[in-house]
């Protein structure tokens, strides 16, 4: 009890102390840390830890925690080593206070933190002490235990508890973008018929990954619009996996029609399995007769007043008419449209291959450039490398890309020589468009395709100063934080991230995309950190 109540006093009165010696004589000494290497013991093997410098990684490892949880200088590992040397100490060796008063004398840092890492089995203790110049004794220590898959965290408890005299440094808000996610309920209409033969694979793969980056507990419900106006109706359910199994390998065939368009949304009305926020994304090429809808204007209109959001899609299969009347219904009803881009190279004889392109009702031709195709894709396409397509010139069955690749080169007198296949940025629009009301907090979050061993995947990134430095390394070491969810699939949280050079990562915490991924569920902790060697390929 007396040991404990002197303990107590020692500590309350170091903040004090260290104040009361930086204003003296020693006011040219920084207040730094030295984090030297820890003595281990025990069967390193059998704990699955790295039996390669043990030492020096949990150091590394403990120096990075350090300098997320308090604020003070630390002393690089370069430093380090060369303090080792000149002291004398060789890796390994327990510091008792007589080695670490010789090490004082070759550094003018005013703290040593260290310790020992005892292995039995799977199960670890980590002693870790602090240690003054000043006082020359230890003024901090403490005793944490865990298992293996705990030991960052294990030395995040023992970096507090042993530093009671630094002073905190604000913790980042971890910012869990999945949980920030709205809670929503996603109804799709999907028009199957022959003429959306181009687009449903890039609905599919939208669906997909919006499916990855949900609130766990939003819902996806299915009405696909087949052959003969028939419905196929998928309830809500938040395994969206189950949900979208019935789009795996589906044909687009047959014809539907407007009255199948409007059974489909006859089925939304009656909904009453409604539990989260609404919404209403609808995927059609139906032929609207070129006339006023004013009949699915009115169905639109009671879908809103019931609360539900609605985003209609233009699609390669729809007429010029058809976009038009769906334009003025967008307006009328104010329903959300999204545009996407299509385009086709053109091949002629006489000249350089090209674009034509397709946005909304408005055309344009660009020359084929290095990249082109990928910024299609990513909904990324340069305006001032586009040059407008008066459709004033044309007729009106010539105005969607199938035709105009045709009847544009005819008037210009060129003679095609080949066509390329039609592509789009639909399932970008996709994305963009359902995503962007999906978010409570109102940040913006960036995605970045990168790869780790040969492996290529994306991660959120929501700070935009750190996506362009990884645009601009092109190779570095990314340190993040993961989380499993219930859907048990591995996610990359995007904030706090780390970025780092091979010198400077903490080698205990660098692993593999493969390897996170043969982890299981329950030993990821979101508050750990992982680094990753990643190479960066695109953003969207």
């Amino acid at each position: 009890m007396l040991f404990n109540t002197i303990i107590r006093a020692r500590f309350a009165a170091i903040p004090g102390l260290i104040a009361l010696l930086c204003a003296g004589p020693l006011l040219s000494r920084e207040l730094r840390v030295s984090v030297l290497p820890f003595a281990v013991s025990g069967p390193i093997a059998k704990a699955g830890l790295p039996q390669a410098n043990l030492d020096e990684r949990l150091a590394q490892a403990t120096a990075f925690w350090l300098g997320q949880v308090r604020d003070t200088t630390i002393d690089s590992p370069d430093n380090v080593n060369r303090l080792a040397r000149d002291a004398n100490w060789k890796s390994g060796q327990a510091l008792d206070a007589r080695q670490l008063q010789r090490t004082c004398s070759f550094t003018p840092n005013m703290f040593f933190l260290t310790g020992n890492l005892y292995v039995r089995g799977s199960a670890l203790e980590l002693d870790m002490r602090s240690w003054s110049c000043h006082l020359n004794h230890f003024i901090g220590s403490t005793k944490v235990s865990g298992h293996t898959v705990d030991l960052q965290s294990m030395i995040v408890r023992a970096v507090r508890q042993s530093t009671p005299f630094l002073n905190p440094k604000p913790e980042p808000t971890q910012i869990n973008y999945y949980q920030q996610r709205q809670k929503r309920d996603l109804a799709v209409i999907l028009d199957t018929s022959g003429s959306m033969v181009r687009d449903l694979e890039n609905i599919y793969k939208a669906l997909q990954s919006i499916a990855a980056n949900r609130h766990p507990e939003s819902r996806l419900g299915l009405i696909q619009v087949l052959d003969q106006d028939r419905l196929n109706i998928v309830p809500f359910d938040q395994n969206w996996q189950a949900a979208l199994k019935s789009l795996q390998g589906l044909q687009a065939s047959g014809e539907a029609t407007l009255k199948g368009l409007e059974a489909a949304l006859l089925t939304v009305e009656r909904y009453r399995d409604w539990q989260n926020t609404r919404q209403l994304a609808m995927f059609t090429d139906v032929d609207l007769h070129e006339r006023r809808q004013s009949t699915l204007e009115a169905r639109l209109r009671s879908l809103q007043n019931d609360g539900i959001a609605i985003q209609q899609f233009e699609l390669s299969g729809q007429s010029y008419t058809d976009r038009l009347e769906w334009q003025r219904l967008a307006r009328t009803t104010t329903i959300k449209q999204a545009p996407s881009w299509y385009g086709r190279q053109i091949y002629t004889l006489t000249t350089s291959p090209y674009w034509i392109l397709q946005h909304g009702n408005r055309f344009y031709q660009a020359q084929d450039t290095e990249g082109f195709a990928a910024s299609l894709a990513q909904n990324r396409l340069d305006a001032t490398l586009l040059h407008t397509i008066t459709g004033a010139a044309f007729d009106r069955n010539d105005l969607n890309l199938e035709s105009l690749s045709q009847a544009w080169p005819a008037r210009q007198k060129q003679r095609v020589q080949s066509l390329g296949p039609i592509q789009s940025s639909l399932e970008t629009s996709i994305v963009q468009a359902l995503q962007s009301t999906d978010s409570v907090s109102g940040q913006s979050t960036r995605q970045a395709l990168v790869r780790n061993q040969g492996i290529s995947f994306w991660i959120p990134v929501m700070n935009n100063e750190l996506l362009r430095e990884m645009r601009r390394r092109k190779r570095f070491f990314l340190g993040i934080h993961l989380d499993s969810g219930q859907t048990q699939r591995l996610r990359v949280l995007p904030s706090p991230q780390f970025i780092r050079t091979y010198n400077d990562v903490p080698r205990l915490m660098l692993t593999t995309w493969e390897r996170l991924n043969r982890v299981k569920p329950a030993h990821l902790k979101s508050s750990d950190v992982w680094f990753l060697e990643l190479e960066f390929l695109d953003s969207k």
